[in-house]
């Protein structure tokens, strides 16, 4: 079995001026999608936005801690909301982005399944 495979999925001799779907699969790849790429781009920017205003407040929230009993009181309601919110905001926009990552590879590898499926379909 794994011998016809190896043999269906040989090189094309140059007689042959068909090209293979392998050569049309790569030929496309960048091309699909590009606007799911750039909104996948986008998720990831911000979540370091988020991470890194988080981060502000945080220090911010650190400062007030030097100051009276309310300023304390502020400070440690400042580190315990930019912590719980920072972590959680950037942990699900970069899941976001992954996820249309995941979508994009998804399709491309079901492409390129459906093209080899049909060069054996095709040999038989």
């Amino acid at each position: 079995m794994s011998e016809d495979i190896n043999e269906v999925l040989e090189v094309k001799s140059e007689s042959e001026t068909k090209e293979s779907p392998q050569t049309l699969i790569s030929a496309s790849d960048e091309m699909k999608y590009p606007a799911l790429r750039v909104i996948s781009g986008i998720y990831k920017a911000i979540a370091i936005i988020v991470g890194i205003g988080a981060l502000i407040a945080l220090f911010y929230g650190l400062s007030q801690l030097d100051g009276g009993y309310r300023a304390r009181a502020t400070g440690t309601s400042i580190i315990i909301s930019s912590l719980i919110s920072g972590i959680i905001g950037v942990i699900a926009f970069l899941a976001i982005s992954e996820i249309i990552k995941l979508f994009i590879d998804l399709e491309e590898n079901s492409r390129k399944q459906i093209a080899l499926l049909n060069k054996i379909l095709d040999k038989k």
